[in-house]
């Protein structure tokens, strides 16, 4: 089946065209159909996309026919209106694209609820065996995504269940990680703990959210100016942050109940177990 035009009165602007008192309608017909007419009158239609023409104008199922071979000539013409048209769609499908990165740019800033994304991190964590409920609803409050600096957020899913860069050379540490080391722990309400390697401020937010009093240290100056921001700005500013090397520990405070050394030393720094509380935990 090919498609032909007809054109009923009316005032319309059809592929372009301004059609005065015409109304264009594409309906099904066959090749080259000749078709007879009242009085007298022959009309041969050609398929759309080809020619269109139709000889003496007259009336044809109550429909007024009229010549229209000044409008589309050639395939070339018709097939220059296709391109154009699909032109016009492609600008559109740009600027909609466009729209959708700049909301998800303003989502990425904190505009969107991202707990669906927390909650199924939270799943795939109980599917690699994590068991202990206090340390899973922590990861389930605690947002993730406002840990990693936003210049890092379009670099790899904040939720996944692996590092995100956070500049420097650091990563924050995978999900799994995290929920692994905290487990371990064991943190109970109350317990002092020191944290060496900062980062970018999760796993401290993570271990306050148990109830910890957390220390944390970070060798890099901007990554701790970072956490410390991310950390007040997300309500836990009772963590503490020292800027200097975590493998000398933080005497001040001293002993803890537990050390967690997210950046792992070849040997257990002396200091650190010097600072450990008897029968403390370190990992």
């Amino acid at each position: 089946m090919q498609n032909f035009l007809v054109e009923r009165k009316m005032n319309v602007d059809v592929a372009g065209l301004s059609l005065s008192c015409m109304q264009t309608l594409i309906m099904p017909f066959t090749t080259s159909l000749m078709v007879p007419s009242p009085p007298m009158a022959t009309i041969r239609i050609e398929p759309f996309l080809s020619c269109f023409w139709v000889y003496n104008e007259t009336e044809f199922h109550g429909l007024h026919l009229i010549k229209l071979s000044h409008f589309l000539q050639t395939k070339e013409d018709v097939m220059k209106r296709v391109l154009v048209y699909l032109g016009f769609v492609l600008l559109l499908s740009g600027l909609l694209l466009a729209s959708c990165s700049e909301n998800q740019m303003t989502d990425k800033r904190g505009n969107y609820d991202w707990a669906e994304k927390r909650a199924a991190m939270v799943q795939q964590l109980r599917a690699y065996g994590s068991e202990d409920e206090r340390v899973l609803k922590a990861m389930s409050t605690v947002r993730r995504h406002k840990f990693i600096p936003e210049e890092y957020l379009g670099v790899a899913p904040p939720y996944g269940n692996h590092p995100c860069p956070i500049g420097y050379d650091q990563t924050i540490s995978q999900p799994y990680i995290v929920a692994y080391m905290t487990e371990k722990l064991n943190i109970q309400t109350g317990e002092k703990v020191l944290e060496i390697g900062t980062g970018s401020g999760y796993q401290a937010a993570i271990l306050a959210e148990l109830g910890a009093e957390v220390y944390s240290i970070e060798i890099i100056p901007e990554l701790a100016n970072h956490a410390r921001k991310a950390l007040t700005t997300e309500g836990y500013e009772q963590v503490k942050v020292l800027t200097g090397d975590g493998y000398k520990g933080w005497p001040e405070h001293s002993p803890f109940d537990a050390i967690i050394v997210t950046c792992a030393p070849e040997d257990i720094p002396q200091a650190l177990v010097n600072q450990l509380k008897e029968g403390g935990r370190m990992i």
